[in-house]
């Protein structure tokens, strides 16, 4: 099968910290490709300070460009609304085919509140799911929560926790068995609010985005007032 990533977020805006983890994500895994998918509006965060999807769908075709295992998907920004995961992965499925086997990368502290998504059960028949340990955070109460059932209704899935490469010296082999797999991906404690912070500051946010996006985000003046 062709294992694909699917990376989805606000991307408000992207930035190096997002690139860094998805081409690490991608060798770990031999992803044939990672998939970028900007929300048009994410039901789980507020609507202030977000600039429009079109912006933000721009922004991560810059930004990936120059990855051929990058691309970006404008499904949810096409689809409009509300951007519910599991609409989007069986459109990413119908487009793609039954043959790609879909892998939606999350943070995890998103992958907490899953019990508050919708279609959970069709969600872990679409996809299996890349959980990507947020920086100072650890994976202690996701793996509580496996034991002990994670979310009533259910099937039992198997969880694979998977180290870096680099802090074991090898790569680690990857359970083709689980549904759910924890990853101490790369500590890049860079944040886009943080980004926009500056930018109403009027300070440079060189280093933190890609030279495209930032060039991008001047010429647009974007996110110079919180309006945006």
């Amino acid at each position: 099968m062709n294992r694909v990533a699917v990376f989805g977020g606000t991307f408000n805006p992207i930035h190096i910290g997002h690139l860094m983890i998805a081409e690490e994500i991608r060798q770990l895994f031999k992803f044939k490709q990672v998939i970028f998918v900007p929300a048009a509006l994410p039901p789980h965060k507020p609507a202030q300070g977000t600039i429009s999807s079109r912006h933000r769908l721009i922004m991560t075709s810059l930004a990936t460009q120059d990855n051929p295992g990058f691309c970006v998907s404008p499904v949810e920004v096409d689809r409009g609304g509300q951007s519910y995961t599991v609409d989007t992965l069986s459109q990413l499925k119908q487009l793609y085919g039954e043959q790609v086997n879909l892998h939606f990368l999350v943070g995890s502290d998103a992958f907490l509140e899953i019990s508050t998504w919708k279609d959970i059960p069709r969600l872990f028949e679409l996809c299996r799911f890349v959980v990507i340990k947020r920086p100072g955070a650890t994976f202690d109460k996701l793996i509580r929560q496996f034991e002990s059932g994670f979310i009533e209704g259910l099937t039992p899935f198997e969880y694979q926790l998977i180290p870096r490469p680099g802090s074991t010296g090898e790569a680690p082999a990857i359970s083709t068995a689980a549904g759910v797999y924890l990853v101490e991906a790369p500590s890049v404690d860079i944040s886009s609010s943080e980004i926009r912070a500056l930018i109403r500051r009027r300070e440079s946010i060189k280093y933190l985005v890609p030279p495209l996006v930032d060039e991008y985000i001047s010429k647009n003046r974007l996110y110079r007032e919180v309006k945006h």
